[in-house]
């Protein structure tokens, strides 16, 4: 299993400022053990991120689609393995409560598992200025921007890795006295607050999916979410927006740099708008072996209900040899919202 070198030589970890130097070298924690995927970690848990390396503590999870591209590369894929298409997401509110049926994809060499996904909050000491915790985004009302709520991150359950917690100090994040109570352990439980954070953001959880292909020792995870629908565009059609992370991770023991992106969004209508340009958000990150991971999120919209996205990164080599790294395809799609008594 694939997994960053500095987790070998983990046991004790410290403060850490913005930009991840240890100045403050006092015990914070102590690891516990990791659950198996059948079990979950309960709200409250503080954990550290196995990948992006921030602390965090957990608000809720849910199962949702996952999808490992690479399962398409057995040497008897049959062709056209690397396409599919796509059910949406359908949910049925029954007064308070909903019941989820997850989006379904029909793929040929490629079916999805449902995978433990954590809403969580992401401590800000410890976010870097390259792997940047996703965002709590989404259209409020008309005529309004999008909300943006930072530090709130999408946490796979194998990135959590577990701790009990021995720092005296408060959680670092404006959300945290509201979300959750300290006890004279320093164990952290929910207020009820958290309950109606819960009902009320579950859905942006329930609604994605997460999608994962690794070329050439270097993997791309994309989380796609749809954020709403603004209809405030004056004599045009409203635009549905999504929002999505993307992981890049280097497994190579040489470093890369991300040169060039190169994106098609093709729509249900049938329209197909391509993207290219230099690196991703005013940056060529380059991943080596002391930063090998770059995150970053961004938006998109359609006119129509439902679209995919896929693509390729551009990387350099360190002789300058250049190679391009897949984007998995994602479906850009709006969940069906049925009341049922």
């Amino acid at each position: 299993m694939l997994q960053p070198r500095w987790l070998n030589k983990l046991s004790l970890f410290p403060i850490n400022t913005a930009r991840n130097v240890a100045t403050d070298a006092r015990l914070v924690g102590k690891l516990q053990q990791i659950l198996a995927s059948q079990q979950s970690y309960f709200s409250g848990q503080t954990f550290l991120h196995k990948t992006l390396g921030y602390r965090g503590v957990v608000l809720f999870g849910c199962k949702v689609p996952f999808f490992d591209r690479n399962k398409d590369d057995r040497p008897n894929s049959k062709p056209g393995a690397n396409t599919f298409t796509y059910k949406p997401l359908h949910i049925v509110k029954r007064g308070d409560k909903d019941t989820t049926r997850h989006a379904s994809f029909t793929s040929i060499g490629s079916q999805p598992e449902l995978r433990l996904i954590y809403q969580v909050l992401a401590n800000p000491l410890d976010v870097r200025e390259e792997i940047k915790s996703e965002n709590l985004t989404y259209l409020h009302i008309n005529n309004s921007p999008l909300v943006s709520v930072e530090g709130i991150d999408y946490v796979s359950h194998d990135d959590v890795i577990p701790y009990k917690n021995m720092d005296s100090d408060p959680f670092k994040h404006f959300l945290f006295d509201s979300l959750m109570s300290v006890d004279f352990n320093h164990i952290y439980t929910a207020k009820d607050l958290l309950y109606a954070w819960k009902k009320r953001n579950e859905h942006w959880v329930k609604n994605c999916s997460v999608h994962r292909q690794l070329t050439q020792g270097v993997r791309i995870t994309v989380t796609p979410f749809y954020i709403g629908y603004d209809s405030s565009s004056r004599g045009q059609k409203g635009f549905h927006y999504w929002r999505y992370t993307i992981r890049i991770e280097n497994f190579n023991l040489y470093s890369v740099q991300l040169r060039e992106r190169n994106w098609k969004i093709l729509s249900s209508m049938g329209a197909l708008e391509t993207v290219k340009g230099r690196g991703v958000v005013g940056e060529e990150p380059v991943l080596d072996s002391l930063r090998p991971v770059f995150q970053y999120n961004s938006n998109t919209s359609l006119q129509s209900k439902s679209g995919f996205m896929f693509g390729t990164f551009k990387f350099e080599k360190l002789d300058g040899r250049m190679f391009d790294v897949i984007i998995p395809p994602f479906p850009l799609e709006v969940p069906i919202v049925t009341e049922s008594s």
